[in-house]
């Protein structure tokens, strides 16, 4: 790797920062970012990464067939945790290297869960709706303290979440796969089913990968109980969505999602009621967020530039 290195910037989020942009070209002179304001897919991904050596990628798919026509390609840098995305077997394959930066959008993530969470005991949606609609019109709702929130998936962005909400006054449980993770902790470890049966919110932090796709089951979904909350930061196809959209139909639980299946073409109909709060996959995208993963994936490549193992 040298200054004259094709690198291709298809994060929209890396692209629209001016001053990542300068420290990216400093390290090299042929960048090209993505300025077309959309996540590229499929054969206009290709073209826009064919020729480059470096790509760092958002939340573009990189499967099997993309990889097989880019000859170039030496290194694939992810923004964010998710690698669900990635064919990372097939970069191996291939003896391209991979990277990505987990944890390092975790106070990003959890504080979008708060903030679905608060929106959703408070009825935000349902008092701002009103009264854009010129009617001063109050509707009620509860105080977030005290509440009961169970948390699937303990890694470092249910962590986060933990953390937050505790200082929030409210009680905390969690699940994970691993009980290692509890080790030091405070926050009791509960099987998924107690899990859902007795939180008044439990919040999604689990990755999607083959076993876990889907997990969150239509016997998960009808043991939350009535007038619970169900906020998922993670995946969508961790959720059966259709057992979700069922309950939320009927109006038993509230649902609080920034994921979806089928993004950006999701199911309006679900989105639409007045129990689902839904923003667009925004969790890790926040100015600083952005900054600290970018910052570090250039810092890498430069080391990687000068020489140094990095991977």
């Amino acid at each position: 790797m040298n200054n004259m290195t094709k690198v291709v910037v298809c994060s929209r989020s890396f692209s629209k920062n001016a001053k990542l942009r300068e420290m990216l070209q400093m390290q090299f002179s042929h960048v090209t970012f993505n300025t077309s304001n959309q996540t590229f897919q499929g054969g206009d991904l290709l073209q826009f990464i064919k020729e480059a050596e470096v790509i760092i990628i958002g939340l573009e798919k990189i499967d099997r067939a993309i990889i097989d026509q880019c000859p170039n390609l030496k290194f694939v840098c992810k923004m964010g945790t998710g690698i669900d995305k990635v064919d990372v077997e097939a970069l191996k394959e291939k003896g391209i290297n991979f990277f990505h930066t987990p944890g390092f959008n975790k106070r990003a993530v959890a504080e979008l869960v708060l903030i679905h969470a608060l929106n959703l005991v408070r009825k935000i949606p349902q008092n701002v709706d009103d009264n854009n609609l010129k009617a001063w019109k109050q509707v009620m709702g509860s105080q977030l303290s005290e509440r009961h929130i169970g948390i699937l998936g303990f890694g470092a962005v249910g962590k986060e979440v933990a953390g937050l909400f505790h200082a929030m006054g409210c009680e905390v449980s969690a699940y994970d796969i691993d009980p290692s993770l509890f080790k030091n902790q405070h926050i009791p470890y509960v099987d998924p089913i107690t899990l859902f049966k007795t939180c008044d919110i439990v919040s999604i932090h689990i990755p999607l990968l083959p076993g876990t796709k889907g997990f969150v089951c239509e016997k998960y979904i009808n043991a939350l109980k009535s007038g619970s909350i169900l906020i998922n930061t993670a995946r969508g196809e961790i959720v059966d969505q259709d057992a979700l959209k069922s309950r939320l139909k009927k109006n038993e639980i509230y649902a609080g999602l920034d994921v979806l299946l089928h993004e950006p073409n999701i199911d309006l109909d679900m989105t639409k009621l007045e129990n689902v709060f839904v923003t667009p996959h925004i969790g890790g995208s926040t100015i600083e967020a952005v900054k600290m993963n970018a910052s570090l994936i250039i810092d890498k490549l430069k080391r990687l530039k000068g020489g140094e193992v990095v991977f």
